[in-house]
């Protein structure tokens, strides 16, 4: 996946930092671009949880926004 396509979000962004050892699933903040690339996967709007997150597998939830409003440090 192209880093400027995408960041991670929640508890996962900690383990990059060592500030926690573990993560019970990954999320990730989306481009639409992205989104739209990856929508074969049937994501309808029933499959977004109350937090608006979309619910990949067990391990994966994303979530879409604008990638002009991506305002992250790029490690």
């Amino acid at each position: 996946m192209p880093k400027d396509k995408y960041y991670v979000l929640s508890s996962a962004s900690f383990i990059f930092r060592s500030i926690r050892e573990e993560a019970n699933n990954l999320n990730l903040c989306i481009s639409q671009e992205l989104f739209r690339q990856i929508k074969k996967y049937n994501l309808t709007e029933e499959k977004k949880n109350k937090y608006i997150f979309y619910k990949i597998n067990d391990n994966l939830e994303i979530v879409v926004d604008k990638k002009e409003d991506f305002k992250v440090e790029i490690a």
